[in-house]
Formats: structure tokens, C-alpha cells, sequence
């Protein structure tokens, strides 16, 4: 009787202590709700200064949405990136993206994943787009590509 006593004075505890909401202890993958908290550090836009072939020209980044980046080429060529989560890049904290599709020809870099692209966060002392390459199962080492302009 004491057994069944204590079980029904202790069960709205244990309930209540069940249904609360941990408050940000561990990472929430970009997937997951409660990614546009750190969306929130990344730009919405930029641009950048291409002078590579193929297609050399202006890039213009769009986030689309919390897990998509949309990347327009002057040539009017589309590429998307899904956001992977985030990273540090030397100093800079910042979202990391992988290239998803466009057309591989026109775009020189594959969408099978080997494609990774930095978005440094916003007010960052260094606002430069970077970017590397998976090969022979190795990352390579991060490259600056170019300075991002038209920051919103």
C-alpha cells in the first residue's frame, strides 16, 4: 500500500519532468527545428566576383530557405546547395553548405556531395567565401575563392 502510495504521489512529477523542453544543450542539426536560430547569423544574400571559367562573372547567393541556398549565375545557370550545418573556417564561425544540382558541365564541380562551400556568419572580420573539394575520399584544405559583396 505504501509502494502504490508513493507511486501516485510521485507520477505527476515524473510526468511533468518528462514534458519539458530542454533549453539548447546539445546541437540541433539543420534539419531539425529550431535551425533558423542559426540561420539567423548567416547573411540571406551576397555576391561575388567570379573571373574563372567556365562562366566567369557575378555569383549571387540567396538563401531560400533554412536548409536550401540558391546559387544564380550570370549565365543564368542555377546551382543549389543544402546547408549541412556549421563550421569553422581558421577563425571565422560560419554555415556549411554541399552542392545538391546544377548542371555539372556548366558549373565545373559534381553534385554527388564532393563540393562543400563556407558562408561566413554576419559582421565576421573576414567576409570571404571559401570552398573545397572531396577527392580520393580526403577533403582537401579550405580555399578563399573571392570577397562577398552586397551582404544582407
Amino acid at each position: 500500500m505504501k509502494t502504490n502510495l508513493t507511486l501516485i504521489l510521485i507520477a505527476p512529477l515524473l510526468f511533468i519532468g518528462c514534458s519539458s523542453t530542454p533549453v539548447n544543450k546539445t546541437f540541433v542539426p539543420p534539419t531539425a527545428s529550431g535551425s533558423s536560430q542559426r540561420n539567423a547569423l548567416s547573411p540571406k544574400h551576397f555576391w561575388f566576383d567570379y573571373p574563372f571559367q567556365p562562366s566567369p562573372g557575378k555569383r549571387y547567393w540567396t538563401l531560400v530557405d533554412e536548409q536550401t541556398w540558391m546559387e544564380h549565375y550570370e549565365s543564368g545557370d542555377d546551382s543549389r546547395f543544402k546547408v549541412v550545418g556549421r563550421t569553422t573556417v581558421g577563425e571565422t564561425s560560419g554555415t556549411l553548405v554541399v552542392k545538391i544540382s546544377g548542371d555539372p558541365q556548366k558549373t565545373d564541380t559534381g553534385n554527388e556531395g564532393n563540393f562543400q562551400a563556407f558562408i561566413p556568419d554576419v559582421g565576421s572580420a573576414k567576409m570571404e567565401f571559401s570552398f573545397r573539394n572531396k577527392t580520393g575520399g580526403e577533403w582537401q584544405e579550405w580555399r578563399s575563392l573571392a570577397e562577398m559583396q552586397g551582404i544582407e
